[in-house]
């Protein structure tokens, strides 16, 4: 016949129970954040540190095992130590008794952050800026080196635009209608997109190389050039700008544009 210690079993039951945990028992600390399959990824180290109820008196807190954790409570502990304003744009993936990674929810921020929103001449009448109604979360900025995540919402910025049929909408404008039928591109890959944090907004600027070919299709007769030449002569002599009257040219409307020195600094006579 077996006999059971009756003590033993209550201790056995006790420990068969979770421990829960709140928001002061877990700490999170920054790992990193960076881009990972069309997603920006932000992780961090779980540490957790409960205050242990009586019948747990005998376990260390750093010696906490998984199969010891109410994971339900592990999920809502690590949320709450996350900003509310920061969890409408974020999803947690993943997470245990060591770690937890974040997805950036991109494609509600931009429809947010842009919701109203209508760019504003920058600097020239080439460049544009978007003044964001909403900041990114602030879990991402934790990373001192941010130049991974601007490139990749700047990048996301111009799938936006592309996706939402904005081109001619936001870009239409800059561009005189016959250059628009001169060319084959679309007009969003012919600017350059950046993050600036600092006034969190994004800056467009058209490329150097399309502004420079865009005087020359207005102000010279297109079948002066044929096509597969266009390109070449533009890309060969656009460097022939010197700083001064890049700021000038600049500053002209197309139509006002001296074409003959365009057409000089495009090697036609």
């Amino acid at each position: 016949m077996e006999f059971f210690n009756f003590d033993g079993i209550i201790q056995q039951k006790k420990l068969e129970e979770k421990i829960k945990l709140k928001k002061e028992d877990v700490s999170l600390q920054f790992v990193y954040s960076r881009p990972a399959n069309n997603n920006y990824t932000i992780r961090f180290i779980v540490q957790l540190h409960p205050v242990l109820p009586q019948i747990f008196s005998n376990i260390i807190s750093n010696q906490i095992r998984a199969s010891q954790i109410n994971m339900i409570s592990l999920h809502d502990a690590i949320l709450a130590n996350i900003d509310e304003k920061d969890r409408k744009y974020i999803t947690l993936t993943s997470f245990d008794t060591l770690k937890c990674d974040f997805n950036f929810n991109f494609d509600k921020w931009l429809n947010d952050t842009l919701n109203g929103v209508s760019p504003k001449t920058y600097i020239s009448k080439f460049d544009q800026e978007y003044k964001l109604k909403i900041q990114p979360p602030k879990i991402i900025m934790y990373d001192i080196m941010r130049i991974n995540f601007f490139n990749f919402i700047s990048k996301k910025f111009k799938e936006y635009i592309q996706k939402k049929n904005y081109d001619k909408k936001w870009f239409g404008p800059l561009l005189p209608k016959n250059w628009q039928k001169k060319i084959n591109i679309k007009l969003s890959n012919m600017f350059d997109y950046d993050y600036d944090y600092m006034n969190n907004r994004f800056i467009v600027k058209m490329k150097s190389f399309y502004i420079l070919g865009g005087a020359m299709l207005i102000g010279i007769a297109y079948k002066e050039i044929k096509k597969q030449d266009f390109s070449v002569r533009v890309e060969k002599n656009i460097n022939n700008f010197s700083k001064n009257q890049w700021r000038d040219f600049i500053k002209k409307k197309f139509m006002t544009v001296n074409i003959a020195g365009i057409r000089r600094l495009c090697g036609l006579r």
